[in-house]
Order: C-alpha cells, then sequence, then structure tokens
C-alpha cells in the first residue's frame, strides 16, 4: 500500500470516529443526560474532564470569579470584569488527544477552547486557540476570527454553528503537528502547524482551556481522549533503549538517565524502614549526578524531618494554623500532610524526561493547598539539569508568617569537606541564624554547594533562584547541609483564595568542582530576556 493511500485511510478513520462521537452527542442531547460518557466512549478511552458538580480538575488562570458551575453546566461570564481571570485551564497538560464537548453562546458571544497552552505568555499565541463567536447570519468564506479557526491564523472551511442559545457539539484532534475541528458533524479545518510558519514552533503538549472573553458562554459534556498514551499505573519505564527511563514502585518513582544511572527519585510514600519523623514525605530523593553520586539526605541524624527537594513552611495560617516542614515549634504537626494524589510520567527520549505531580496540603482531612509540580530532566554537559515549576492554588486565604526559612529546600548529605559558592566564588559569610531572617545571604543568581571526598571524588549541586518567584533571600547554614530561598523572609507572605503561587527552581548536580562558566550558561538561558 502507497504512503498517501495509508495517510487517508488514517483520515477516513479519525473521521468516522469523531463523527461517531458527534452522532453520541445528538443522542445524548435529545435524552437529555449531559456530563455522562457513553458505552462507545468509555471503550474508546475517553475520560470525563468535568463531572458536572464542581471545578475540580480546573484552575482559572487568574483572580477567580469568572468561572461558575450551575445546574450542570460550566459559566464563563466575564462580563464587566477585566481583572478576572480570562480563561480556565486543566490542572494537567495533554499532547496528542481528542476532545469533545458541548458549548453554548449568548447574543453577541465570543469564546474559545485554548489547547496545548503555556499558563505563561499571551495564550491564543503561545498556544492555540479555537476560536468560538456568535456567527449569527454570515454566508460566505470565514475568516481567522470567526468560529472553527485556530485564531488568528487557519479559518475555517464553512459557517456551520448553531443560533445562539443552542447547543453546539464541538471535537478537536491533536495528533503530532494535525489539527483537525469537527463541528455540528462537519469538518471545519484541518491544519498541520508545520504548514503555517506561525504555529510551526508552538508547543505539542500544554493545557486545555476554556475562554471568558464577552458575553456569558456555557460548556458541559467535556470529556477527552488520550492518543498514543499509557495509564501510569501500568508504565513501568517509558523511552527506548538509550531513552532516560521511568520506573515507579509503591514508594517513589525513579528516572534514570541514558545509560542506566539514576537522575533523580520522587518519593510518595514514606519507606517502611524510614526514620523520617515529618508527616509529610513528598520529596525529590535521591537527585544525582551524572556519574551516579547521590547528593541528598532524606531523614538525617540531625535533623529527622529534613528530606531530599521539598517544598513547606512551618508556620501557615488558614482555617487553621499548619507546619507542613515538620519542625512543629510555631504551629502544629499533627494532621498536617502532603498527600500525593497523582504522579504521571511524561514523554522520555535520548534528551530530556519529565514528571507530573499532584499533592494535596491537607489539615485535619480538609485541603488548604493543591499542588501541581512539573519536573523536566535533561543532560547539559557534564550536569544532570532539574527545571522544577510549583504550582501552589489556596482553596481558602492563607498567611505564610514571617521566618527565616522554609518553601523550596536542597538538604544535602553531609559528609566530605562542604563548600558555598555563588558566582563570585566561594561564599565566606557568616551562617545565618534559623530565627532571624536579616541574617540570610543576599539574593544571587545561584549557590551551589560542593561535597570534597577527601580528594578521592568531588561533586556537587547548584540551585538557581527564576526572577520570577517573589523576592527571596537565602537560608543557607553550612552546619546543616541546605540551601534555601526563602521568600517569607523579608515579610508574611499572602496566598489568596483561588490565585495560583508559581515558584520555578533550576537544580544543576555535576561531577568534578563547580562548573561556573557552565552555571552562567544555564542560567542565562533559564531566566530569559
Amino acid at each position: 500500500m502507497c504512503a498517501n493511500q495509508t495517510i487517508r485511510d488514517v483520515g477516513k478513520v479519525a473521521s468516522l470516529v469523531l463523527l461517531g462521537g458527534l452522532a453520541a452527542d445528538a443522542r445524548r442531547a435529545v435524552a437529555g443526560t449531559a456530563n455522562v460518557l457513553t458505552a462507545e466512549e468509555q471503550a474508546a478511552g475517553f475520560v470525563l474532564l468535568f463531572n458536572g458538580r464542581d471545578l475540580s480538575g480546573w484552575t482559572p488562570n487568574g483572580k477567580p470569579g469568572s468561572f461558575m458551575v450551575r445546574d450542570g453546566v460550566i459559566v464563563a461570564d466575564r462580563t464587566g470584569r477585566s481583572d478576572l481571570a480570562y480563561w480556565l485551564s486543566t490542572d494537567r497538560q495533554y499532547g496528542d488527544f481528542e476532545l469533545r464537548l458541548q458549548y453554548k453562546l449568548s447574543p453577541g458571544g465570543n469564546s474559545g477552547i485554548f489547547i496545548r497552552a503555556p499558563h505563561e505568555g499571551r495564550t491564543s499565541r503561545m498556544g492555540m486557540e479555537i476560536q468560538l463567536r456568535d456567527d449569527g447570519m454570515r454566508t460566505g468564506s470565514p475568516g481567522v476570527g470567526d468560529t472553527g479557526a485556530i485564531y488568528r491564523v487557519v479559518a475555517a472551511k464553512a459557517y456551520v454553528s448553531r443560533p445562539a442559545g443552542q447547543w453546539n457539539d464541538l471535537a478537536i484532534l491533536c495528533e503530532a503537528d494535525r489539527v483537525r475541528v469537527t463541528l455540528n458533524g462537519q469538518l471545519i479545518n484541518d491544519a498541520r502547524m508545520t504548514e503555517y510558519p506561525e504555529l510551526a514552533a508552538r508547543p505539542r503538549r500544554g493545557y486545555i482551556g476554556l475562554s471568558a472573553h464577552t458575553r456569558p458562554t456555557e460548556f458541559r459534556t467535556i470529556r477527552l481522549r488520550e492518543i498514543g498514551s499509557t495509564p501510569p499505573a501500568d508504565r513501568a519505564a517509558s523511552g527506548p533503549a538509550g531513552s532516560f527511563g521511568i520506573e515507579r514502585d509503591p514508594d517513589r518513582v525513579l528516572l534514570r538517565g541514558p545509560d542506566g544511572r539514576p537522575v533523580l527519585g520522587y518519593v510518595i510514600a514514606k519507606p517502611a524502614d524510614s526514620r523520617l519523623t515529618a508527616a509529610s514525605t513528598c520529596c525529590l530523593h535521591p537527585i544525582c549526578t551524572p556519574l551516579g553520586e547521590n547528593l541528598t539526605a532524606f531523614a538525617p541524624e540531625d535533623h529527622r524531618h529534613h528530606r531530599g527537594g521539598f517544598l513547606a513552611w512551618y508556620a501557615m495560617e488558614g482555617h487553621t494554623k499548619a507546619d507542613f516542614w515538620g519542625w512543629g515549634q510555631f504551629a502544629p504537626t499533627a494532621g498536617r500532610i502532603i498527600e500525593n494524589r497523582l504522579i504521571e510520567p511524561g514523554p522520555a527520549d535520548p534528551h530530556r524526561a519529565s514528571l507530573r505531580v499532584h499533592n494535596d496540603w491537607m489539615t485535619d482531612g480538609r485541603r488548604m493547598i493543591r499542588e501541581h509540580l512539573e519536573v523536566a530532566a535533561s543532560r547539559r554537559g557534564p550536569a544532570n539539569v532539574i527545571d522544577l515549576t510549583y504550582r501552589l492554588i489556596p482553596e481558602e486565604d492563607v498567611r505564610i508568617e514571617r521566618s527565616a526559612f522554609g518553601g523550596f529546600c536542597v538538604r544535602f548529605r553531609n559528609d566530605g569537606k562542604y563548600r558555598v559558592s555563588d558566582p563570585d566564588g566561594e561564599v565566606r559569610l557568616e551562617d545565618p541564624h534559623y530565627l532571624k531572617p536579616e541574617t540570610n545571604w543576599p539574593p544571587r543568581d545561584w549557590y551551589a554547594c560542593s561535597i570534597d571526598l577527601g580528594g578521592t571524588r568531588q561533586f556537587g549541586m547548584a540551585l538557581m533562584n527564576h526572577p520570577s518567584n517573589p523576592p527571596s533571600t537565602w537560608h543557607n547554614p553550612r552546619t546543616v547541609w541546605m540551601l534555601n530561598p526563602c521568600i517569607a523572609a523579608s515579610g508574611p507572605v499572602a496566598l489568596r483564595k483561588g490565585e495560583p503561587l508559581v515558584l520555578r527552581y533550576r537544580l544543576v548536580a555535576y561531577d568534578g568542582a563547580t562548573p561556573r562558566d557552565l552555571l552562567r550558561s544555564l542560567w542565562d538561558q533559564w531566566r530569559g530576556p
């Protein structure tokens, strides 16, 4: 069979899948059963992204208030409130998928579906937006701002949307560089990203979002089928031979480099033989150099609540006080626990691999904060580079009290000769005092800890604090073998309900002496313009 015939056959199959889904939508509308999967959809691997009751699994990308659930539908309404979030994002990212949903516009309404979108930048131009609007009685050729368009780039082939006030059935298929849009049973857009300079460099993976632009828009029966994916629980390792690989056991997920050596682990449950005294376990451990040297300590003898690379504060207050760090001096630790809900291995190849982690910060069974962590690992010369993006979404107003330490911390192993350096060389400052924030070290692009085992082996790791993070000073006591940029050192930090706090860090684990030239290059590349 020739290649062109194969492509035509694949296209026919995809069209049949889409049309079958839209026929199911029609049956669903007649039956009046929204937010339910059909038997055919269940068999095909679809899952509901909206439960019909609340916004679980979704987060407003900005100030909340423009999205609500009413009578089993998501209502997007930002009318007269430009300060509110203009889109509602899924909590996780998707690459290749088929998305189906129903939407209803108000007269003169304007909305859209964001696909493969980042949280930063102009969403419709950094990712893509499938435009939705009240096309009225328009005829002729649609434009790049009309329904079904890949906004501002590829126009739909025809006007097929139903009048304002009626439900429309939409299906979007994203597979590699191909984007197909089917509306009310008709294929109206079929584009390849590589054929459009404006789309060619846009990401092939990102968040899915619902837009709140002008006048109320309603969404329901939102379901998705991932293409070419394997459920995380069934995936022992990912990536072909010679690639990064991901393994998992009941306590952790372990990422290995192309040579089979460990790069990092993410611990999700307390090991049976652990001495850890903190209620929470979720952390990065081990974190290793390219030659396999582990750099981190888990429940060390001097501070048994410390755990690899972890994010927590010891003095927080919402509806109650909470210590998620594990110290217990200024707030209770009992019943305060960071619980892992889901960990998803991402794609892996010879150059990089990723993880997506979803945790809940619980106080006596009540969720205070939702945590979403994206981990991306790569090999850069003599170093393993690990990029971390934490996204914390408070479910109530929360206050982080002023403190000298807390937040993201890396606790190092405590053997060998230990040195701390910054871009100018070895740091000669006195160690900061754990109760005196004013004694913390000043902001720097990065600090690095090197460990020398008597001249036989030398290795270390740098921690970079992204300039988009809140202002931080550093709590880096050599006697406790830790690096900790603290956002609460200059004063309390207020987290507002529903407003995400995004924190970005880069870890560079290396063998040998501190590679300052490499660190400067990695910093310049990572910080952006």
